[in-house]
């Protein structure tokens, strides 16, 4: 005869609890988080908060945050291990609840998973789809406490040298009178009378010659420099050969100098004294007017057909303030004109220079009579219809001191030299 006994079978682990006649379950205890276990309750939690915080999962269609926390929740729902894992952390209140995500257990507030299911594999065409298919989190920033600056006093940046004037490149104004320097310095290089040489620029002076990036340049002012820092340095005017002029800092060249490799010092020599003269006496010269140069940007009527015409004024203020005003003033013809040429005088009378020169080109004055927008007639004074080369180049003669051994050709329109 066989016995079947009948036991009944426990609903819930409660049940199996009670029922446990042998004591089997007496010495089960709960498992300690392990770090890594840790981690994963972390990156559950964010999620957890983000339910509370909006009442709903994070999907991909939200934020970068978002879009972090939707990856991280699918990768954990696609991973059993770290199912299991959380199926046996209580720590979800139990008024939380995603509505077929996570199920909130009202005895023991248990988050529990859906089952593991797999997707079938799509072909990876963008960066979009390589983030979408990071099932398990790969690609996920993760745990980032690190970047959490708990212990680090935040503190505002601030630049000892905050506020102090950059160092720029502009054009130099009065390039005409350094000019001279430049001949002298090539003129020592020609008869090997000065030396190059790469050597250590930290105390740079006045009258110092350079080769920076394949250019002569040549300090010609030094003056200290008020700054908010404790170091002291000093702000230099340096003037390049090819018409610039820098008022950077002595560090800064010093800085620069150190970059190119290719930088030299000039050594001038027995020849610095002589150098330095006339860096003083160039830049003791005080400007005391301009001329200048200007053409038609778009001549009209009679005036289109008339070839090389040019203005040459003399104004004490700078050209471009002069020509500003052009479109009203019968000077510019009443049109719009372009700045061509302008020359920095020094110590010498502009406008009589002015003179000279329209008394040389006086045969090539523009002999036209116009009518300006108010209805008065004028003739034009000092518009001539000469080269531009010609007028540079009488420009040079006056100025040296050579114009009486030249005249202007009518026939040929060009500047000649006079027969002896």
């Amino acid at each position: 005869m066989i016995l079947h006994l009948q036991r009944n079978q426990p609903a819930n682990l409660d049940e199996l609890f009670a029922s446990d006649e042998f004591g089997l379950f007496a010495d089960v205890k709960e498992k300690k988080i392990t770090p890594e276990n840790q981690t994963l309750l972390n990156n559950c939690r964010e999620i957890v908060d983000f339910v509370e915080k909006y009442g709903r999962e994070p999907n991909e269609q939200g934020n970068l945050s978002e879009k972090l926390l939707a990856r991280r929740l699918k990768s954990l729902r696609n991973d059993p291990t770290s199912s299991e894992i959380l199926a046996k952390i209580s720590y979800i209140p139990s008024l939380l609840q995603i509505r077929g995500n996570i199920d909130v257990e009202s005895p023991n507030n248990t988050v529990v998973f859906p089952s593991f299911c797999k997707e079938e594999q799509r072909e990876v065409q963008n960066l979009e789809d390589i983030f979408n298919s990071d099932d398990f989190g790969l690609l996920d920033i993760g745990d980032r406490s690190i970047f959490e600056m708990t212990h680090i006093q935040q503190s505002d940046k601030i630049t000892h040298y905050e506020g102090e004037l950059i160092g720029s490149r502009t054009k130099c104004e009065e390039f005409s009178k350094f000019s001279t320097i430049f001949d002298c310095l090539h003129q020592w290089l020609k008869n090997r009378e000065i030396k190059m040489e790469r050597s250590r620029t930290e105390n740079i002076s006045v009258g110092d010659a350079f080769i920076l990036q394949g250019m002569l340049c040549v300090v010609v002012d030094k003056r200290d420099e008020e700054r908010k820092s404790a170091r002291k340095n000093t702000r230099l005017r340096i003037i390049f050969e090819n018409g610039t002029e820098s008022n950077m800092l002595s560090r800064s060249l010093s800085v620069a100098l150190g970059k190119d490799e290719t930088s030299k010092k000039l050594m001038t020599g027995d020849n610095f004294d002589l150098l330095l003269h006339q860096i003083q006496t160039v830049t003791s010269s005080k400007v005391t007017g301009y001329i200048y140069v200007v053409k038609l940007m778009q001549p009209n009527g009679e005036l289109a057909q008339i070839p090389n015409l040019y203005k040459i004024g003399f104004t004490s203020i700078t050209p471009a303030q002069r020509i500003a005003n052009c479109e009203n003033d019968i000077a510019f013809l009443e049109s719009k004109v372009k700045l061509v040429v302008s020359f920095a005088c020094f110590d010498l009378n502009p406008h009589k220079l002015e003179m000279l020169l329209h008394t040389f080109f006086s045969t090539q004055r523009l002999q036209l009579t116009l009518v300006s927008k108010d209805g008065f007639t004028y003739q034009p004074k000092e518009w001539f219809s000469v080269e531009l080369s010609s007028i540079e180049f009488a420009i040079e003669r006056i100025l040296d001191g050579t114009i009486g051994k030249y005249r202007m050709d009518n026939t040929m329109g060009r500047v000649i030299q006079k027969m002896v």
